[in-house]
């Protein structure tokens, strides 16, 4: 998995954790805050068991598509409508004798329904949590989040340095050979002032123009 920059925050988000303080993860659109959960998981899985909930959903639903989607949990012996929200996670999720951390994704709002499930989980003492805010989240609502997720370190993603912008378009170029000269790749990553998305779309365009989407 192709991944650049970030190391400090990368740290920052895995220190949070072994020191059992809650993450929030906030940042502009295309900033990269998944990509960086992501790259994470997959660096740390030896450390700790990751659960990523999509909090677009409702709680049932998004624990419910957890769920189906792995391998590794015991089967309940009573159907899941049976179960509040939160408790097939508690009680089937097989974490394997390692710390929990949920992953909450796309958090856009709490409702009533999504702060009680937090609350649940929380209050078990069993998991830790990341929380990828979105970037019009209320106020209101990030304080009720960060008074649900006590003890909690909000982390704001920037763009990427200009340097970092370059190796990535380079890393591509060689990927899909396009031949950029040196010249193309620093007036890009400048134009772009190293927005992940913005690079990506530089990318995404050049394929396109050369009939390869």
């Amino acid at each position: 998995m192709f991944f650049i920059g970030r190391n400090q925050e990368r740290k920052n988000i895995v220190a949070a954790l072994k020191e059992g303080v809650n993450v929030i993860l906030k940042g502009k659109y295309g900033i990269g805050r998944t990509a960086l959960v992501n790259q994470i998981i997959a660096m740390t899985q030896d450390q700790w068991r990751f659960i990523v909930l999509d909090f677009s959903l409702s709680p049932a639903q998004a624990e419910a598509s957890a769920l189906s989607s792995q391998a590794s949990f015991r089967q309940p012996k009573r159907k899941f409508g049976t179960d509040k929200p939160g408790q097939r996670l508690i009680h089937h999720w097989n974490l394997e004798g390692k710390p929990g951390v949920i992953v909450l994704d796309n958090v856009a709002g709490l409702s009533s329904q999504k702060k009680a499930f937090i609350r649940r989980l929380n209050r078990l003492n069993r998991f830790h949590f990341i929380a990828i805010v979105e970037e019009f989240l209320p106020e209101k609502d990030l304080g009720l989040l960060r008074r649900e997720l006590i003890p909690s370190q909000v982390i704001t993603l920037r763009y990427l340095s200009v340097d970092n912008g370059e190796k990535m378009l380079r890393y591509f170029s060689e990927k899909y050979r396009f031949h950029w000269s040196e010249n193309q790749i620093q007036m890009w990553a400048s134009a772009t002032h190293g927005y992940p998305l913005g690079l990506k779309e530089i990318v995404r365009r050049e394929l396109e123009r050369l009939g390869r989407r």
